[in-house]
């Protein structure tokens, strides 16, 4: 990725939630207004899972860092310029990030209930990014759709004062 295109990043779910804070998207996105089954509406609903699953991201963080004796924890990540979340294992002491595969050789070696746990917690949080990812996506894609759709003008005629 080039300098020039990190530079263009845009925060699409804060586009999202201005355009529907707004009521801009009424005449932009919906191409059926008042029928609920414009695009607004589809906005409404990534934006409510993208919620959810930064909520569930979250949670997953504090319960890693709750483990008695841990030795790593998930940690969320955020990009400042376009918001994108995920999360990857941090070592305790030198908040070094670890690859999936390091996080894995050291809970490996743990007890099997721990094992299990850790296992559990790092296929959830693959899980949650690529969730992230996806409704990102689809948040791109109604965006998209919107700046390509053109709103319709329609002639009207022009009253004329002749009375005729």
């Amino acid at each position: 990725m080039t300098k020039r295109t990190r530079s263009l990043r845009v925060n699409v779910v804060e586009w999202a939630r201005k355009t529907l804070e707004n009521e801009t998207c009424q005449s932009v996105i919906d191409t059926k207004p008042f029928t609920g089954r414009g695009t607004a509406q589809s906005l409404r609903h990534h934006l409510m899972q993208v919620d959810q699953v930064e909520a569930d991201m979250v949670a997953l963080c504090a319960a890693t860092k709750k483990v008695a004796g841990y030795s790593m924890y998930l940690a969320e990540h955020r990009r400042k310029a376009d918001g994108y979340m995920a999360l990857r294992w941090r070592e305790i002491g030198t908040r070094k990030h670890l690859s999936w595969e390091e996080a894995h050789s050291r809970y490996a070696v743990l007890p099997t209930v721990l094992r299990q746990w850790y296992e559990h917690a790092n296929a959830q949080a693959q899980e949650f990014n690529s969730q992230h990812l996806k409704l990102r996506g689809l948040v791109r894609e109604l965006k998209l759709l919107s700046q390509q759709r053109k709103v319709p003008t329609f002639a009207r005629p022009i009253p004329s004062r002749s009375g005729a």
